[in-house]
């Protein structure tokens, strides 16, 4: 019998990203501390120093990394693993691959229609996108690659729906455990823009892991996300579409999105694996 009291429950869903921006902020000031040491070491003139290379370098990059996989390594993966005891599941078949490829296809679609969400709501107009993008364009390939599109991935699939969704499926309905966790997705980009995209990631993604109840395709699907909002996925279709226009996006967009969700609900989804007594593993 689960004898957790209510706001044990709400301060266990709370708790988590709390936990993932404060250490992720601190991990990013000792990296950048640990850049400026270096450069101050390295340079007669401490004057000369360029911040923002500072903020944006290869080392403060590595750094920041290694602290934050220490943080998945000794506190969300535990916390995750709780919640996989609590209901543990199978997939049916060995279908990895087909996983693996309905959702590369469903998520490239999803970032055209957001960029076209982003078009047609005048998102791109707004300051904090020109703050966003600033920033963003700031970073090095490196930085880019390791932080947006490997441990961002990483790091917020295993707090967000492996920690924090895991442990509201355990206790409420799984349609609020989904919307739940998008809403708390969103808040943590703490921008307006970000903000507004991630909530409908959020959701997909939330679907993704209720569906399987593996956190591997979420991942995936937050680094195919993020690798294709990093332009790399549009320039890509430049080549074979010189005049990409609006409407190639978003007919693009809505032929990948369908097909890969459609492929993905025709694949099984993961099943209990049921537990008593005399047969301590009964599986269907």
């Amino acid at each position: 019998m689960d004898n957790t009291t209510t706001y044990e429950k709400i301060i266990g869903i709370i708790f988590p990203p709390i936990v993932l921006i404060t250490l992720n902020h601190m991990a990013y000031g000792i990296a950048g501390l640990f850049q400026i040491i270096l450069n101050a070491i390295n340079s007669a003139d401490v004057e000369s120093f360029d911040f923002s290379t500072t903020l944006y370098g290869n080392v403060p990059t590595v750094i920041q990394s290694i602290i934050i996989l220490l943080l998945c390594k000794f506190v969300f993966i535990p916390m995750w693993k709780e919640t996989k005891e609590q209901a543990p599941t199978k997939l049916l078949k060995n279908n990895a691959i087909l996983i693996a490829i309905t959702t590369i296809i469903m998520f490239s679609g999803i970032d055209l229609l957001t960029n076209q969400y982003m078009t047609v709501t005048g998102l791109r107009d707004h300051s904090s996108y020109a703050h966003l993008k600033e920033t963003f364009s700031s970073w090095s390939a490196f930085k880019a690659i390791i932080s947006a599109v490997i441990i961002a991935p990483i790091t917020e699939e295993l707090c967000l729906r492996g920690v924090v969704q895991g442990r509201l499926m355990t206790w409420a309905k799984p349609w609020v455990a989904i919307l739940v966790q998008a809403i708390i997705f969103a808040i943590i980009h703490m921008n307006l823009i970000q903000a507004s995209y991630a909530f409908f990631a959020g959701i997909f993604l939330g679907i993704l892991y209720y569906r399987f109840r593996k956190l591997w395709p979420c991942i995936l699907a937050h680094m195919v996300f993020n690798f294709s909002t990093s332009h790399f996925f549009l320039l890509f279709l430049s080549r074979f579409i010189e005049e990409f226009t609006n409407l190639h996006y978003l007919v693009f967009g809505i032929v990948l999105t369908l097909l890969g969700g459609f492929l993905l609900l025709m694949l099984p989804a993961a099943v209990p694996i049921y537990v008593n007594v005399k047969d301590p593993i009964k599986e269907p």
